[in-house]
């Protein structure tokens, strides 16, 4: 995995990357990072798990936020200091290009009330990460403790 990242992993881009997508990247400190493509406006973006379609059981790599849908598949999280493009509001615009975050140490939206060491996975609620045993799409990670101040979580993710 040497490869050279098209663009900055917490960079937004409407430049068409589809000759890129879906590839995967070795970050700093050991985070791992997959191009993907907006499916449709994902507001709030920031930490947000995101899932892709799958086609014929393979991953298109165009997200969105969770869906409860059997034929969707959890592919990352979207880095907390992304940059987005068009406006300050975290907004990804349908159709841009950006990094998920597949492996290391990461921030998600979810339930503080989650334990430590709990297995995490989508949640029901757009976006969000919830304990394992309520998720849709298996286990994304593990839970390493909650950010009293925001709600969000400390997520060791494995290697999705």
């Amino acid at each position: 995995m040497n490869r050279v990242p098209p663009m900055a992993f917490t960079d937004v881009t409407n430049s068409d990357l589809s000759a890129d997508l879906g590839n995967r990247y070795e970050g700093p400190d050991g985070k791992r990072y997959r191009l993907v493509q907006a499916d449709s406006d994902i507001s709030s973006a920031a930490k947000a798990v995101l899932v892709t379609a799958l086609s014929s059981a393979v991953p298109t790599w165009v997200v969105d936020t969770t869906t409860t849908a059997n034929d969707h598949l959890a592919v990352g999280v979207v880095p907390s200091d992304i940059v987005t493009i068009s406006d300050t509001s975290g907004q990804i615009d349908e159709g841009s290009y950006f990094f998920v975050q597949d492996a290391g140490h990461a921030v998600c939206v979810g339930d503080d009330a989650i334990a430590d060491g709990a297995d995490v996975g989508t949640a029901v609620t757009a976006g969000e990460i919830d304990d394992a045993s309520v998720d849709i799409s298996g286990a994304i990670g593990v839970a390493l403790e909650a950010i009293a101040s925001t709600g969000d979580i400390n997520v060791l993710l494995k290697y999705l």
